[in-house]
């Protein structure tokens, strides 16, 4: 007897026994008499299992979370895409090979600059959608950062030319001033139109400052951030003076 397996004996006696009938899943057969070609089967319990069929050219296997379908891909695909906060914007929002163009923001680890970047450029931090990018420096030229503002390729000084002067002097960047005031008062003007990185140096030549100020004149330009003159009257003070830029004008160096 074939049992529960769903095969029948040609005889149940004797002679040559040759089996017939559809083997039942639960003795691991399929339960299906027949499957179409290409077909994909589906377990279906204890019942003869479910296949299929492969549909249109292209159409993928879906679920619907009960059951698998062949269904066309556009249906199945993306129905909306969108770069989010990125800057970038893509070539088209549902179908087909998406290419995508715009900016990358600095958020998402881009520069947000829309344009080629300047060669030998420096770029720098501006704000939070766009990152600042500076000429490129000539030979020699130094990086001078400035508070709050963006940094800017400055000179630097090869040395100091110094210079022994006791009475009023326009001074130049690049020198040194060994100042006398023995005689009386002195006052030294700095440049009207200085470069950031500029520099210059002043000592108390005969150890008098203190009797005879010297004084050193802004001359329209900012020093250590403030609108006032520097008055030096200390005897033997030395110090240079750096120009950092509009905003912080001179600076004092050493003292």
């Amino acid at each position: 007897a074939g049992g529960t397996t769903g095969l029948t004996p040609a005889t149940a006696t004797s002679g040559s026994v040759t089996l017939a009938g559809t083997l039942v899943v639960a003795n691991g057969g399929t339960g299906a008499a027949t499957l179409a070609l290409n077909n994909v089967v589906l377990g279906n319990g204890t019942s003869a299992v479910q296949v299929v069929a492969p549909g249109g050219s292209g159409n993928v296997l879906t679920s619907d979370g009960t059951t698998w379908a062949s269904t066309a891909l556009s249906s199945g695909a993306v129905t909306t895409f969108t770069a989010g906060t990125t800057g970038l914007t893509p070539s088209s929002p549902t179908a087909g090979a998406v290419t995508l163009a715009g900016t990358l923001a600095v958020a998402n680890g881009g520069t947000g600059q829309s344009s080629v970047l300047t060669q030998y450029g420096v770029i720098y931090g501006s704000s939070s959608t766009v990152q600042g990018v500076t000429a490129a420096g000539t030979t020699g030229q130094i990086l001078v950062a400035t508070t709050s503002a963006a940094p800017s390729w400055g000179t630097q000084s090869g040395g100091v030319t110094w210079s022994a002067i006791s009475t009023n002097t326009n001074a130049a960047a690049g020198s040194g001033y060994m100042v006398s005031t023995g005689a009386g008062v002195v006052t030294l003007t700095l440049p009207a139109s200085p470069s950031v990185g500029n520099y210059l140096s002043v000592c108390d030549a005969a150890g008098t400052f203190a009797t005879n100020n010297l004084t050193v004149a802004r001359n329209t330009q900012l020093i250590q951030g403030s609108a006032t003159d520097l008055t030096c009257a200390i005897n033997g003070q030395s110090f240079g003076l750096v120009y950092q830029g509009a905003t912080n004008g001179w600076r004092i160096t050493q003292s």
